[in-house]
């Protein structure tokens, strides 16, 4: 599984009862071959992720997928 899978796969592995009262928007960007720019966002317990960087971010990262698996 690439980077880019596991962020988009993200929504169907958080339990939303953690993401209660949370608002954020995560940008990553993420260079290499399993990279990409993918944007996760966070509102009222829901969690959505798409492709490409949308909305204003409250943190953005930028690595090389390879370093970025390497934290995960």
């Amino acid at each position: 599984m690439t980077t880019k899978e596991f962020l988009l796969s993200l929504p169907q592995k958080i339990n939303p009862s953690l993401l209660e009262g949370l608002s954020t928007v995560f940008h990553f960007d993420l260079d290499g071959e399993g990279g990409g720019q993918v944007t996760v966002t966070v509102t009222q317990g829901h969690m959505s992720v798409e492709e490409g960087l949308v909305g204003e971010p409250s943190c953005k990262i930028s690595a090389s997928e390879e370093n970025f698996k390497k934290v995960l």
